[in-house]
C-alpha cells in the first residue's frame, strides 16, 4: 500500500514536470 502511494507520487511528479516542459516549449514556439 505504501509503495503504491510512493509510486503514485512519483508518477504525478513526472506528469507535472512533463506539463511544465510542454508549457515551456509552447512559450518558445509562440515567439
Amino acid at each position: 500500500m505504501s509503495s503504491y502511494s510512493v509510486t503514485n507520487d512519483f508518477i504525478s511528479q513526472i506528469e507535472s514536470y512533463d506539463s511544465k516542459q510542454e508549457l515551456f516549449l509552447l512559450s518558445i514556439l509562440k515567439k
